[in-house]
């Protein structure tokens, strides 16, 4: 069931749901304090693994459902767009995780290099490695509600 898969909310009061492709805790508590560093690490392992930030295939549990992403170039709403644009704008990429750093109580950081292809301006424009430094933002009910990244190269 969805509560089994609640990393921070077990409990028998728990009423925690899937609304369409989002898992949703909706207990109403704020995250411990110590469970940031293990929120960071998890999600820096399903991002490594499933390499959403180069394809766009998001493992939706970890998001809240009004998500914001923020790059120098992009503005998405949703954790749908935010998914439709990185697959469409990217090929063939590849991301490695560098390092996570928890900067703040709710906020965290992953440093990842990519390298691949690009659609823009011209389908297979080929991608110079560079660092991506995406932060990260926690709701109170454990979900990442938004992500700005800065690159270590200028954009176009």
């Amino acid at each position: 069931s969805a509560k089994d898969n609640c990393r921070y909310y077990r409990s028998p009061s728990c009423r925690c749901k899937v609304q369409g492709l989002i898992f949703v805790c909706v207990l109403r508590q704020k995250i411990p304090a110590n469970c940031y560093p293990k929120l960071a690490n998890e999600f820096t392992f399903a991002f490594q693994r499933s390499q959403w930030g180069v394809n766009g295939r998001v493992e939706p549990r970890f998001f809240a459902d009004d998500f914001t992403f923020k790059d120098p170039d992009v503005t998405t709403n949703g954790l749908q767009e935010y998914a439709k644009g990185t697959g469409t704008v990217l090929s063939n990429c590849k991301a490695d995780a560098v390092d996570v750093k928890v900067v703040e109580q709710n906020k965290f950081t992953i440093r990842w290099r990519i390298e691949g292809t690009a659609n823009v301006p011209f389908p297979g424009l080929r991608i110079k490695p560079y660092i991506v430094s995406s932060t990260f933002t926690v709701n109170d009910q454990g979900l990442v509600d938004s992500e700005t990244d800065a690159f270590s190269i200028p954009t176009w």
